[in-house]
């Protein structure tokens, strides 16, 4: 029977993606305090959640090692954005939570709901010490092509943000991939138009970042560490 040497910690952290392997120019951000999460005490206060509130959220009753990193943009085009990972007790348990952000009802009477909540009281803010959701918000589509991963599904939306000096950026458009890998989920998000309306992050760098996630994510579960 294989052992893993890895610890789940390590291997949610062996996941998380080089900045080279993110896109083209950006780098990893590691002054930013905000913790990226799937607040369970959170989620119990929106009836919406009851059916996924221990298969989705961070709690007692869906043990889980997890970890996130936060990217910058290229110089002169500011971005900050977030990749997540959970690495969950067995495949069954990470196909259930996989499953369930599907369900129409987690994503129109529950994240959205969820988001808000989590938001309440922070500051307008990028780069606050407030937590952030992790970016599941817009309905999935299932793709055929799953990139080498077990399941796959994509999200699109828009929204602006506001910098620390107070000027809103926006209306900028966001595409966002979940991924299963045996045990594994990740989540990366990516943006593929800025306020411009200029093109940011092509396709080719943001299905390259989903392979090497995928390839990450193989690897540590069979005992590699990047």
């Amino acid at each position: 029977m294989f052992v893993n040497p890895l610890s789940d910690t390590q291997i949610a952290e062996s996941v998380l993606l080089s900045a080279e392997e993110y896109a083209s120019g950006w780098t990893i951000n590691r002054s930013v305090p905000m913790d990226v999460v799937l607040d369970r005490r959170i989620a119990a206060s929106v009836p919406g959640c009851a059916a996924s509130l221990d298969i989705v959220f961070e709690g007692d009753l869906r043990p889980a090692a997890v970890s996130h990193r936060w990217f910058f943009g290229p110089s002169g085009r500011p971005a900050l954005l977030s990749q997540y990972v959970v690495v969950l007790g067995s495949d069954t348990a990470a196909e259930a939570m996989f499953d369930a952000t599907l369900d129409p009802a987690f994503n129109s009477d529950c994240y959205p709901q969820y988001v808000e909540l989590l938001g309440v009281g922070s500051t307008p803010y990028c780069c606050d010490e407030d937590p952030f959701a992790v970016p599941l918000s817009g309905q999935p589509i299932i793709s055929s092509d799953k990139r080498g991963a077990d399941d796959i599904a994509y999200r699109t939306n828009s929204g602006s943000w506001t910098d620390s000096d107070g000027t809103v950026h926006g209306p900028e458009t966001f595409n966002t991939v979940m991924v299963r890998v045996g045990r594994i989920i990740t989540v990366i998000e990516t943006i593929t138009t800025d306020e411009f309306g200029r093109e940011y992050v092509d396709d080719a760098q943001f299905h390259a970042a989903i392979e090497a996630a995928v390839l990450r994510a193989k690897s540590a579960l069979a005992g590699g560490v990047d």
